[in-house]
């Protein structure tokens, strides 16, 4: 009887487990996106996703120091809002309300869509831990000479994985400070 019980409680420990849904894995190259900000400072996400909800919260990481701002869904745009004619054939557009912060024109920043962790702060960058590996990830946005290289890393920059990689050009010429790794595989 007591071995019948021991079943029945494994048992139903089993289908109670089995009707849980498991949280998916975080996957970079479709939660993770640019956000840059018109003439007029509209923003515009351009993300390789093209069933986020109109409503959908996000979060904006800023460049230097890192901050983060809370951004929502207005709409899916038929056309690219963004003013970086790199983008590619699988990207979506957007376009968001932002709250918390005020961005500037030209401004560019990294969506983080569907994670619901924490986005600490180590000195000027934030570091959230994106896949739950672990290890805290990092945000790096640097100049080549003509354009921006946006990157997310496993681990400190430079040093761990790069987990993305999007490049924003700028069409003009500025200073470069961009490391082989943040652009080269």
């Amino acid at each position: 009887m007591r071995l019948l019980a021991m079943i029945l409680a494994g048992f139903a420990l089993a289908v109670v487990s089995a009707g849980r849904q498991q949280p998916q894995p975080f996957d970079y190259s479709s939660q993770l996106g640019l956000v840059d900000f018109s003439p007029k400072g509209q923003p515009c996400l351009t993300i390789e996703n093209s069933s986020l909800p109109v409503d959908a919260v996000l979060h904006i990481v800023s460049r230097s120091p890192q901050t983060l701002s809370v951004a929502r869904i207005l709409a899916r745009l038929e056309a690219s809002c963004s003013r970086n004619p790199e983008t590619g054939p699988r990207d979506s557009f957007y376009s968001l309300q932002v709250s918390e912060k005020e961005f500037a024109p030209g401004d560019l920043g990294i969506a983080v869509v569907g994670f619901d962790g924490k986005f600490p702060k180590e000195g000027d960058l934030l570091r959230p831990d994106l896949n739950g590996n672990g290890r805290p990830d990092s945000f790096r946005i640097c100049a080549s000479s003509e354009g921006l290289h946006v990157t997310v890393w496993d681990g400190p920059p430079l040093e761990g994985p790069r987990k993305w990689h999007r490049y924003y050009y700028l069409g003009y010429d500025v200073e470069p400070n961009c490391k082989d790794r943040d652009f080269r595989p």
